[in-house]
């Protein structure tokens, strides 16, 4: 979770510069730019990349990004990493 979508790129870019080129092509998502509901059938295991402010979009039927990250995740089953970077600029 960042402060700017811009970020995203640079992520995809230090992946390859730790030689994961092929994993940032393929398992590097920006969820600001996917659509809302099931991500796990298309998205799988990988990175998610997100903003603040895309944790708190919502779509039309009140559908939030936020839940769609925790589906994502596997929900209370999550065995993962969830990196927050310049958190200190998180507003609510």
């Amino acid at each position: 979770v960042s402060v700017s979508s811009d970020l995203y790129k640079d992520a995809k870019r230090d992946l390859s510069d730790l030689g994961l080129d092929g994993y940032a092509v393929d398992h590097c998502h920006n969820l600001g730019k996917l659509p809302y509901g099931d991500l796990e059938s298309r998205y799988g295991m990988g990175i998610m990349f997100c903003t603040y402010q895309t944790l708190i979009a919502k779509n039309r039927e009140g559908g939030t990004r936020l839940d769609q990250l925790i589906d994502w995740c596997g929900g209370e089953d999550f065995d993962g990493l969830i990196l927050l970077d310049e958190c200190h600029k998180a507003k609510t």
